[in-house]
């Protein structure tokens, strides 16, 4: 085989390889349905569990992703009970260590307004904690999952934010407007 004709196979297999890129390559992710790794857009929905209802979003920063990097997004809402019980378990560590937590709460009880109910003690505050969200972004490493907790949209625009790693191991909690 000539030199010619092995840069004409390299040029004609460099064109079936872009094609096969080009094509539509679909994986199914629970509650956000088919999402297409060659051409990625935002996708957000709104579920219901245990009488919560809460939004859940997808987010990109590029045109195409992998099945690998979307895996763990899948992963975690088949089993999004369990990472809610977890995120709310590193609220309740976290408010009993004195973390940020403990400054929402603070920052709450202070401007209560009315709502002594919900502030009798720590304990009654993290009992009306409700999870506002769940937003992912599958190209980030370390806040690969974040969890958005609230007393309430109607009461403040403050959120106990917490974070998962790619590997969905937690990461971090924060208190963000």
């Amino acid at each position: 085989m000539g030199l010619l004709s092995l840069i004409k196979n390299r040029i004609n297999s460099q064109k079936e390889n872009s094609k096969f890129q080009e094509k539509d390559i679909f994986y199914s992710i629970p509650y956000l349905g088919e999402l297409n790794l060659n051409k990625t857009k935002d996708l957000d929905t709104i579920i219901k569990i245990d009488e919560t209802e809460f939004s859940i979003s997808l987010n990109f920063d590029n045109d195409t992703i992998t099945k690998f990097q979307v895996e763990n997004v899948k992963q975690l809402l088949e089993k999004v009970d369990k990472y809610i019980k977890q995120a709310k378990q590193k609220i309740k560590d976290d408010i009993n260590s004195n973390g940020v937590t403990k400054d929402y709460y603070d920052h709450h009880y202070e401007t209560k307004n009315g709502l002594e109910r919900i502030y009798q003690n720590e304990n009654g505050f993290l009992d009306k904690l409700i999870l506002f969200g769940i937003r992912f972004y599958p190209e980030d490493e370390s806040h690969y999952a974040i969890f958005d907790f609230t007393i309430g949209p109607d009461i403040t625009d403050y959120l106990i934010v917490v974070r998962f790693e790619k590997n969905l191991n937690f990461d971090s909690i924060d208190f963000v407007s």
